[in-house]
């Protein structure tokens, strides 16, 4: 009479793993993945974002650069 879907999650459980992933990285590790995050974000942000958004990243990158040369 009643159809229910079932939704099934496609994760492996296997056993260990949740500890591997709650090792500590080393803060270069992080820092690098930082920066790797924020370039990517860039990427897509003048790829795919609105004006206003690239305006203001640019001018946030025009900033820190600025910032960095005065240092």
């Amino acid at each position: 009479m009643f159809a229910f879907v079932k939704v099934f999650r496609l994760e492996p459980k296997v056993r260990g793993l949740e500890a591997a992933d709650k090792k500590t990285e080393s803060p270069v590790k992080e820092e690098l993945s930082a920066v790797k995050k924020a370039d990517r974000l860039r990427e897509l942000t003048n790829l795919y974002g609105k004006r206003k958004a690239r305006n203001e990243l640019a001018e946030e990158i025009n900033n820190e650069i600025t910032r960095r040369r005065a240092i």
